[in-house]
């Protein structure tokens, strides 16, 4: 992303968040914490694998969709 422009990196973020709203595009979660919980967050994300990413992203709701967890910690593997 670092060597494309603004326009191109948005393009691509754009294309992303379509796939996901037609659930082309899926990203599996093994647990959700609330923001209060970010310390057991992390820690759990780093013992299952090293590589994954624990991603706060502030709001309210805790189960549902994608969409509808927004707002809530996600574990993404990277």
């Amino acid at each position: 992303l670092a060597r494309r422009s603004l326009a191109e990196v948005r393009a691509i973020y754009a294309d992303l968040g379509e796939q996901v709203l037609k659930g082309a595009l899926s990203v599996p979660v093994k647990k959700v914490y609330p923001i209060e919980e970010i310390k057991a967050a992390l820690t759990h994300a780093q013992r299952e694998d090293p590589r994954r990413a624990e991603w706060p992203d502030i709001g309210g709701r805790r189960e549902g969709t994608a969409d509808q967890r927004r707002g809530q910690m996600r574990s993404l593997t990277m």
